[in-house]
């Protein structure tokens, strides 16, 4: 399996990714349910707009984070992740329909919440975070070169227009 592949299959594998925001008072870190949109170098996730992370997607669009898709069994164990850096929003209503089907696709028991952000009756929302860069680091299967970087050619970042 190529490096790439490998970075996608902990992507994919993955279930909760720490999310790094910023914000006037310095980083924030917090911890989303998320699922990739390979199409589109995105994650995709929701989060209520109270949140301290979707404030500080208001203030700065800036986003870094790590997901990890290994059992911790043990200290010194080999580790495989991935981190990323990119920008996020909440995703536009040209896009939401489909978004939310990728969701909703693959954790089910979100539907009832992603019908309320449809229609706008709830204060949840789905954001993306457009990928600028992806670092894989698998001591697991490159042990003598574990760090694998990856730059999506489709993003350079979210504009306000």
């Amino acid at each position: 399996m190529d490096k790439l592949e490998l970075l996608k299959e902990y992507v994919v594998n993955g279930k909760v990714l720490q999310l790094a925001t910023i914000t006037e008072g310095g980083p924030w870190v917090c911890h989303v349910w998320y699922v990739a949109d390979w199409d589109n170098d995105r994650l995709l996730f929701t989060s209520r707009t109270t949140r301290n992370h979707s404030v500080h997607i208001e203030y700065d669009h800036r986003v870094a984070g790590g997901i990890l898709d290994m059992e911790l069994t043990s200290l010194g164990q080999s580790v495989r992740g991935v981190s990323f850096t990119g920008s996020a929003r909440v995703v536009p209503l040209s896009d939401l329909l489909g978004s939310i089907y990728k969701f909703s696709k693959r954790w089910p028991a979100a539907d009832l919440a992603h019908a309320a952000i449809a229609n706008g009756s709830t204060n949840i929302r789905l954001y993306e975070i457009n990928i600028n860069k992806w670092v894989l680091h698998d001591e697991v299967n490159m042990p003598s070169d574990p760090r694998f970087e990856y730059e999506p050619n489709a993003c350079d970042g979210i504009s306000d227009v």
